[in-house]
């Protein structure tokens, strides 16, 4: 049996570690230098950015990421150092990303698990908020953002969506409603993609489109499992 404790003190972080039990247990001591430096970088960037985003109005409690303007052609980082998105199919744009086609995606894996750590964790309750120019009419609907709840049912979704039509759509597990708000092109608009509980809800600049129950497959409410910018279907 394994047992590990990190101790902080006098500046210094160690990491306490012990295997077996009874008289042949060992016990280890070690110091993490690298780590903690690294620590205190993080927690420096952590500042600066509530700092920054505190000037813009941007509210800070409470929020977890930042997906920036900085990508590569896989990337789109994170403005914290928690979790970046993987891009596919997209191009860099001046603000952000530039997604095109019906493979073009950016997904945001939370609550997902590498070498056994969760880098961020979001329960049942979040908000999504993204800043969407969209171009043209698509052919059928797109859905700018989508939340793909934990749940083994591919459609297990809660999405806003843009149709040809010219109307915004919002998406609950597979029932999609049509809203009265219309949108135009190459207009800017403040989207937000919300879920409280088992209560969903979608925001154009501010202005609500509604809110949807959620189904419950089993006593609470399923845990948020990544957040989609785009078309990104069963992924």
């Amino acid at each position: 049996m394994l047992t590990s404790t990190l101790l902080y003190s006098d500046g210094s972080l160690r990491l306490l570690q012990g295997r077996g039990s009874g008289e042949g247990r060992v016990i280890s001591l070690s110091r993490l230098k690298e780590e903690l430096s690294a620590l205190r970088s993080v927690l420096s960037t952590w500042t600066q950015r509530d700092i920054f985003f505190s000037s813009l109005s941007i509210p800070t409690a409470g929020l977890v990421a930042v997906l920036s303007d900085a990508s590569s052609d896989d990337t789109w980082n994170d403005e914290y150092l928690c979790l970046n998105a993987t891009v596919t199919n997209a191009a860099k744009d001046n603000d952000g990303l530039q997604l095109t086609g019906l493979e073009s995606r950016a997904i945001w894996p939370v609550n997902t698990r590498s070498d056994k750590l969760r880098h961020v964790s979001l329960s049942h309750y979040f908000t999504l908020v993204a800043s969407v120019t969209i171009e043209e009419a698509p052919n059928g609907k797109t859905p700018p953002l989508t939340a793909m709840l934990a749940d083994t049912e591919p459609n297990h979704t809660v999405g806003l969506s843009h149709s040809h039509n010219k109307k915004w759509e919002t998406t609950v597990k597979g029932k999609t409603t049509t809203r009265c708000s219309a949108w135009e092109p190459r207009k800017e608009y403040q989207l937000a993609l919300m879920l409280q509980g088992n209560k969903a809800s979608a925001y154009v600049d501010g202005e609500s489109l509604g809110e949807e129950e959620v189904p419950l497959t089993g006593e609470r409410p399923p845990d948020v499992l990544r957040l989609c910018f785009g078309a990104c279907g069963g992924h």
